[in-house]
């Protein structure tokens, strides 16, 4: 069964690119690579076997293509989906030059 947030219903308004990289985790002091799916400025949705609850703290650090400096950035678990094993990390706070690179991305811009 899925944890889904509140704001789940307005959350795939935001444009968003597909993503298929992996992404390193960090939570709880214990670090796993995971698959990214897709990726906004605003949040990230990730393939992982080994479930992280809602509402847990991460850090997630993952390269854009053709960008060399990894991108870090803090985030909150928003929803978790065990049986499909996947989950959605929502960003806590993207300072807008990186906000603006990542919606770059987003755009195919890059």
């Amino acid at each position: 069964m899925s944890e889904r947030g509140e704001n789940s219903a307005c959350r795939r308004a935001l444009p968003r690119a597909e993503f298929r990289r992996w992404v390193d985790l960090s939570s709880h002091g214990q670090r796993r690579r995971v698959t990214g799916l897709d990726l906004s400025s605003h949040g990230i949705g990730l393939s992982s076997p080994n479930p992280i609850p809602a509402r847990a703290l991460v850090k997630s650090e993952f390269f854009l293509p053709r960008i060399e400096i990894p991108l870090e950035l803090d985030g909150i678990v928003m929803w978790c989906d065990p049986v499909a094993a996947r989950l959605g990390v929502r960003f806590q706070f993207v300072e807008p030059s990186l906000a603006e690179l990542i919606a770059n991305y987003v755009a195919g811009r890059l």
